[in-house]
């Protein structure tokens, strides 16, 4: 593979999982899935299928379960199964894709594209119309949907920058601004409600957590942090009554446990 796909894998793989790229054996994982974004864009065409088909179960098993580019995952991945032509796949992998973000305008149109090669043309002018409704509406400032979801996650990236340096107030600052353009981007909610901890502003994270609990009530990843944020906050009740949730829900919730036996320690200290 020559420099130039190798820095553009790197770009890809800052941009969708925010992770160093040239760092650790999580890098290895993460630079496989730049592969499959450039794959799934058409920007490496020399590549087996079968790369794809590792990048996939890569980013369902791995990357949606961290928390991290929740719709983007999704979309990437129905990329990659219409490539493989499995229609039926790739629009599931988009149905929840926009489940997560309905203002997904990507989405809308490759699942009307799939659409239309399965012949089901009522359902792919459906999904054309929501493509165009999603990214002619506006935004606050006046800045088209489309644009909005750009700029959301440049701000995104450039927090990260400033979380990399040590920076988190600006970083928290650029994650804001991301979510005044993008309010329905929970992937983002979430990194910004984790800086927040971080800056041990608890309260505020605890509020964004909650935040996105309302919209994704089964989300065990923010409401396992939901309880750590109960606990630094001083709210023990609450804390154990989100993680023991957790447990109802998914028993082999292995960071619930740990939490759970953080607190027995603590209360019986």
């Amino acid at each position: 593979m020559n420099g130039q796909v190798e820095q553009r894998i790197d770009l890809a793989v800052r941009r969708l999982v925010g992770v160093d790229a040239e760092v650790g054996a999580e890098a290895a994982d993460a630079r496989l899935v730049g592969l499959a974004v450039l794959v799934a864009a058409g920007d490496v065409v020399d590549v087996a299928v079968a790369v794809v088909v590792q990048a996939v179960a890569l980013l369902l098993d791995e990357l949606i379960q961290s928390g991290k580019a929740f719709a983007d995952a999704h979309h990437l991945a129905g990329l990659s199964y219409e490539l493989m032509e499995q229609p039926d796949r790739a629009l599931e992998a988009f149905d929840q894709a926009l489940v997560l973000n309905p203002r997904y305008v990507e989405a809308h149109i490759h699942r009307g594209i799939v659409l239309a090669g399965l012949g089901r043309d009522e359902e792919a002018a459906e999904a054309f119309g929501a493509a165009r409704e999603s990214g002619g509406s506006e935004r606050p400032g006046g800045i088209p949907a489309h644009h909005a979801a750009k700029l959301a996650n440049q701000h995104a990236e450039l927090g990260d920058a400033y979380a990399e340096a040590g920076a988190l107030s600006a970083a928290i600052d650029q994650y804001r601004r991301a979510l005044e353009l993008g309010p329905a981007f929970h992937d983002l909610r979430y990194r910004l409600a984790r800086f927040l901890l971080d800056a041990g502003r608890t309260l505020e994270a605890r509020e964004e957590l909650e935040t996105i609990l309302s919209a994704r009530p089964g989300s065990a990843e923010a409401r396992s942090a939901l309880g750590l944020a109960c606990y630094l906050a001083g709210d023990a009740a609450s804390a154990r009554g989100h993680w023991q949730r957790i447990l109802e829900e998914r028993p082999d919730d292995a960071r619930a446990r740990a939490y759970l036996s953080m607190l027995e320690r603590a209360s019986g200290a």
